[in-house]
C-alpha cells in the first residue's frame, strides 16, 4: 500500500521526489523481505537523504539505485540552554529507552553512568546510577555530566544483536541530544557515527567499554576543555538547523 502511494504522489507532484531516511528497519530486522521491501520504495524516489557513508554504501550495495545525498548528523531542536562548563569529574550519561540496552546489566567499570530513560535494569554495578525519566524537551537541562555515551546492545564488550549493530549505519538520536546540550561524546570505534566524533573533536572512541576508565583517566583537563568549546560550537549549529538547510540546499541544486 505505502510503494503504491509514493507511486501516486510521485505522479502527482510537479517537482522531485525527496525521501528523507529517519530510520531502515531493515536494517533492524532479519527478515530479508522487508529490507527488500523498503529498498523497492526507496528506489521510487529521486532523491534520498541518507544519515552517513556507511548507510549510502549499505544501500548502493543492497540494489538501491536513486541518487543519495548525506546528511552528516541531524539537527536537533533543544529548548534548554547549553550545559555550561562544569568540572571535569570523568562522569558519563547515557539516555534512552533501555529496553534495547542490556549492557547496563554487564557493565562493571569505576566511571559513574547516569543512566536516563525507561526500563531500567533491575541488575547492574553500583557505578550505573538511575538517573530518571523525562520527556525529550526537559531531559537536556538534567544532563550534567561530562560526556554522553553512544552504545547499545547486549555486550558492553562490543556492540551487538540487532540495536548494537545498527549503530554500524544509523545517526543515533542520542548523539544530537548530547551535541545539542553541549556535552561530548564516547562512541563505539565501529559506528558510523565514530569519524564524526573524531574529525571535529568532540570526544572519543573505544572498541571496549572496559576502556573508559583508563582513557578517561588519560584525558587531560585542557584536552577536555578543547572537546567542549568544539561540542558547544557544534551545538550552535544543530540548534540552527545547519546540517538541514546544507541538504535543502543540495537538493534545490540537483
Amino acid at each position: 500500500m505505502l510503494k503504491k502511494i509514493v507511486i501516486a504522489l510521485k505522479k502527482k507532484i510537479k517537482g522531485k521526489l525527496v525521501i528523507w531516511i529517519h530510520d531502515i528497519q531493515g536494517l533492524q530486522s532479519t527478515e530479508n523481505d522487508h529490507a527488500q521491501w523498503e529498498i523497492n520504495i526507496f528506489n521510487t524516489a529521486d532523491i534520498l537523504v541518507v544519515h552517513n557513508e556507511k548507510m549510502k554504501l549499505w544501500l548502493v550495495e543492497h540494489g538501491v539505485t536513486t541518487k543519495q545525498i548525506v546528511l552528516g548528523i541531524f539537527d536537533y531542536d533543544n529548548p534548554q540552554p547549553v550545559q555550561p562548563e562544569i568540572p571535569y569529574n570523568k562522569t558519563l550519561c547515557f539516555a534512552g529507552n533501555l529496553f534495547k540496552s542490556g549492557f547496563l546489566s554487564k557493565l562493571n567499570i569505576q566511571t559513574k553512568i547516569f543512566v536516563y530513560g525507561p526500563n531500567m535494569p533491575k541488575k547492574h554495578s553500583e557505578n550505573i546510577i538511575p538517573a530518571g525519566q523525562f520527556s525529550p524537551e526537559e531531559l537536556s537541562k538534567h544532563l550534567k555530566q561530562n560526556f554522553g555515551l553512544i552504545w547499545d546492545g547486549p555486550d558492553p564488550h562490543s556492540c551487538q544483536g540487532t540495536f548494537g549493530q545498527y549503530l554500524l549505519y544509523n545517526n543515533p538520536h542520542k548523539t544530537s541530544l548530547y551535541i545539542s546540550s553541549g556535552i561530548p561524546i564516547i562512541i563505539w570505534d565501529q559506528a558510523a557515527l565514530a569519524s564524526f566524533v573524531l574529525e571535529n573533536e568532540i570526544g572519543f572512541t573505544v572498541s571496549d567499554l572496559s576502556e573508559i576508565d583508563n582513557k578517561l583517566g588519560e584525558i587531560t583537563i585542557d584536552e577536555y576543555k578543547v572537546m567542549k568549546q568544539n561540542v558547544v560550537k557544534m551545538a550552535c549549529k544543530l540548534r540552527m538547523g545547519y546540517y538541514t538547510h546544507q541538504i535543502i540546499e543540495k537538493i534545490l541544486a540537483c
